[in-house]
């Protein structure tokens, strides 16, 4: 079976940028979107995805590529 991820990255703070005020909050719904979907999924006899979710600091380019390899 093929295994599905979804990744959900969430920044509120830029160095550069205004900052935002839904970002994080919006990654979050999204991981809560999917944990409602599941019962649907399994019945639908496809595989669960892995939802990895990011903020702020865990969402720089190295630190993004460690949490993708633990999802693995």
């Amino acid at each position: 079976m093929a295994k599905n991820l979804a990744i959900a990255i969430g920044v509120n703070y830029y160095d550069y940028l205004q900052p935002l005020n839904y970002a994080k909050r919006d990654a979050m719904l999204i991981r809560c979107s999917f944990s409602l979907m599941i019962p649907l999924i399994l019945r639908l006899n496809q595989p669960v995805p892995t939802v990895v979710i990011c903020c702020e600091s865990c969402a720089s380019g190295l630190k993004l590529n460690r949490n993708l390899d633990l999802a693995e």
